[in-house]
């Protein structure tokens, strides 16, 4: 893992030459930096790596009532909705995992995690509550259909078998942490590309 990747890196550690690198940068490009010092490069990185971890979102209009259908609404209010930049695939995130400093490799990641997919569901099957420390709590509920006594109910009653996960720990309090940055929304975006696709330049977007 690079220490770009890492907040909490000593920057200490980088050489003179990569420093002076930075400085020519700063003061060869737009960025108003005024003085361009050690403390203050390693200033400007966090920043951007803290600004570079942030919560996405757009804005919608919505019906305040949830299911309701288009014709019926009668009242809308705007709503946030988290907008994803990347889907990590298992290998991905294998891969994230052991360029964070782990002392095992992408292999070894995937193959734990195989591992624990397949026995975190043994237990669900078992009706057992898995408790992972940070991560949280898994442990099944059912969907059942109502019959109508006791001596009706049987097995045939149940739908279906579902996970719920309870955080706790690290991510019981996420908003606390979260920073946010607004984007366009997904259908902003298609409009947009439309526009470029349908022009010889970007100029329509301006």
């Amino acid at each position: 893992m690079s220490a770009f990747q890492n907040p909490r890196v000593d920057f200490s550690i980088f050489t003179c030459g990569f420093h002076e690198i930075l400085v020519w940068i700063l003061q060869t490009s737009r960025v108003q930096f005024p003085h361009p010092s050690r403390k203050n490069i390693n200033t400007l990185i966090i920043n951007h790596l803290i600004l570079t971890i942030m919560i996405k979102y757009s804005i919608v209009i919505k019906s305040t009532k949830p299911g309701t259908k288009k014709e019926l609404i009668q009242e809308t209010k705007a709503y946030g909705v988290a907008q994803a930049d990347e889907i990590l695939d298992l290998d991905k995130f294998c891969q994230h995992i052991a360029d964070h400093n782990s002392p095992f490799s992408k292999g070894t990641i995937k193959g734990i995690l195989t591992d624990a997919v397949s026995c975190l569901r043994e237990q669900m099957l078992a009706g057992n509550k898995v408790k992972l420390g940070d991560l949280g709590d898994f442990h099944v509920e059912l969907d059942t259909e109502g019959a109508v006594t006791t001596d009706d109910f049987s097995t045939n009653n149940i739908k279906d078998v579902n996970i719920r996960w309870t955080p706790s720990g690290k991510f019981k309090h996420l908003r606390q942490e979260a920073t946010f940055q607004l984007v366009p929304s997904r259908s902003a975006q298609a409009d947009a590309i439309e526009v470029v696709r349908n022009t010889d330049t970007i100029h329509g977007l301006e």
